[in-house]
């Protein structure tokens, strides 16, 4: 029902030329080519095929230098919850990639109310002392810890609102699939994969780039990829390196309790 219900929204902002065959609602006529705002849409469905709540717990491994051995390596352990109500992110970063053994260096806890559009982040370093309890910052933390694609934040703008405000250019592979490159000007270059789901495969500005990898069908219909690959550079030097995050776990309609998604002191 939900997908039906996508198609007749979407129908709307797509040329009277479009197809919907057995193969899916991404067929389209040779001359024609899908507007930025339909493949927005698309992605958005993503977060209806992936249940009422979304819990996946991921780990990232910061390297900071690949040309330098002795750079040290971070390892961040991550859980992210996605409710109708809330995202809810806890961050724990360890200064090994031994494991994540003992007290991690610091541990970040980042609650967003979506009807209200409030952002509150609790900071705790190592000894156990409260950093900083705020509210009202940027989504920043979503920018770097968000792993659900409809909810992936690119320079602290969503996904979905970057690829509507862009322009379809035509179709290029990306890691052997044919996607619709959407370019937003000034901004970003965005790959989107119809074959799964309409989600990215890769985001790129300047020499930052992100790339989506390993996807898999976590439910019908629902797409995850179960690696990020974050190319950039880090401090006032440019030093080129690597985030790469790695799912470990992921559990659609699970319940959650309320006071696990708080922010308190």
């Amino acid at each position: 029902m939900r997908k039906v219900n996508l198609k007749v929204i979407l129908l709307g902002l797509i040329p009277p030329l479009i197809c919907f065959g057995a193969i899916g609602f991404h067929v389209f006529a040779q001359s024609q080519v899908p507007t930025a705002e339909f493949l927005a849409a698309g992605l958005r469905n993503q977060e209806i095929e992936s249940g009422q709540s979304l819990e996946v717990k991921y780990t990232t491994t910061i390297v900071k230098d690949q040309t330098s051995p002795g750079e040290p390596t971070k390892k961040v352990m991550v859980d992210y919850i996605r409710t109708p109500s809330t995202i809810y992110i806890d961050r724990a970063v360890y200064k090994s990639t031994d494991g994540a053994t003992g007290t991690p260096e610091f541990r970040r806890k980042v609650s967003y109310d979506r009807a209200k559009d409030e952002y509150r982040a609790l900071q705790v370093i190592e000894t156990g002392q409260t950093v900083s309890l705020k509210t009202g910052l940027p989504l920043i933390d979503l920018s770097t810890d968000s792993v659900e694609t409809t909810w992936y934040m690119f320079d602290e703008e969503r996904i979905t609102k970057l690829v509507t405000a862009g322009q379809v250019v035509g179709q290029e592979e990306v890691d052997g699939a044919l996607c619709y490159r959407v370019d937003v000007p000034e901004k970003c270059s965005v790959w989107i994969d119809p074959e799964i789901g309409f989600c990215p495969r890769r985001i790129t500005r300047n020499s930052r780039q992100v790339d989506f990898k390993d996807y898999r069908e976590i439910r019908s219909g629902a797409w995850f990829p179960m690696q990020l690959i974050v190319h950039t550079k880090f401090g006032p030097s440019d030093t080129p390196g690597e985030l790469r995050s790695t799912v470990d776990e992921v559990y659609m309609d699970r319940p959650i309790a309320p006071e696990k998604l708080k922010i308190d002191l």
